[in-house]
């Protein structure tokens, strides 16, 4: 982990005679950790922090031995030491920046002789009501700042290397093996080498649960497809009996065309008795008035 120096204008020199007591974790809120640092150095700052962390890049704005400006209250600031981390509302902080900012958080501890816990690694909030450290998860950095390095539980560049190490790997009969070598090379790829899988493992961590959200929805929307499967055949049953109705209204319309055309054709018959009739009648009509003539001129010539 390298520190790089960067300066801060609001902070005060010494502690008043107070001890590091606590490391008061922050997020920048806004912006980056350039950002952060711009805020930190205008000409009218009224805030600082002793670090910042962004990935692998961590900034020292104050000295360990002075008093930041960082927390809203003054025995805080002077019993503390403030860590920014670049992380927002919209942007949660990188798994390599949880890392980082856990190796520091185990470096200081062990500098200051302070247990890592939550009594020691408190969040901005402790001490004033803010929304800081936002989406910053406390618990994680204290387990992460728990883990030694990998390669400190292997074996120390100092030392021999351990039989282990060497019988795993037949390194006794390899003719370029040094016992007491040089392994701090080793030992720096190790730590990247545990780092990594850190990384790898949280990743995986996130995409194991991205999948079980996304099997919840494929869940869903096979419920959903059933249901409207269950829907089209409901409707598509409807419209078949509509069909079938449709069918026998056509049947029950024929009957009674059939029955109109036969009502139809007796009425012809009908109507072609009925002209019979007044075709008759007119005879007789006729018939009946030529008598009825006939009869006044013999009435006629009986009364001379």
């Amino acid at each position: 982990m390298t520190i790089t120096w960067k300066g801060a204008k609001a902070f005060t020199k010494g502690r008043e005679g107070h001890k590091v007591k606590n490391i008061v974790v922050h997020w920048v809120g806004e912006g980056n950790l350039e950002t952060a640092h711009t805020w930190f150095n205008r000409i009218t700052a009224k805030t600082s922090a002793h670090y910042g962390v962004e990935n692998t890049k961590v900034y020292q704005w104050v000295k360990d031995e002075d008093t930041a400006w960082a927390v809203g209250d003054w025995v805080g600031n002077l019993e503390s030491i403030s860590i920014e981390h670049s992380a927002t509302p919209t942007r949660p902080a990188t798994e390599q920046t949880y890392l980082t900012s856990a190796e520091l958080i185990r470096t200081l501890c062990r500098d200051f002789g302070l247990p890592i816990d939550k009594e020691t690694i408190r969040p901005h909030k402790f001490y004033k009501a803010t929304a800081c450290p936002g989406t910053i998860d406390i618990d994680k950095l204290i387990s992460l700042a728990k883990e030694e390095p990998m390669s400190a539980n292997l074996f120390d560049p100092e030392k021999d290397l351990p039989t282990w190490l060497e019988d795993s790997y037949d390194l006794k009969d390899k003719p370029w093996y040094d016992k007491r070598g040089d392994f701090g090379d080793l030992v720096t790829v190790t730590d990247q080498l545990y780092q990594s899988e850190q990384i790898l493992t949280r990743q995986i961590e996130t995409l194991n649960e991205t999948l079980r959200i996304s099997d919840l929805r494929r869940a869903e929307l096979a419920s959903t497809v059933s249901e409207r499967d269950k829907m089209i055949t409901t409707l598509t049953n409807e419209i078949n009996g509509l069909k079938n109705d449709v069918e026998g209204f056509k049947v029950d319309i024929s009957h009674i065309e059939d029955d109109l055309t036969g009502a139809m054709a007796k009425n012809i018959k009908l109507l072609q008795t009925i002209d019979k009739l007044n075709a008759k009648l007119d005879n007789d009509y006729s018939l009946i008035s030529w008598i009825k003539t006939w009869l006044k001129r013999l009435t006629s010539l009986f009364q001379k």
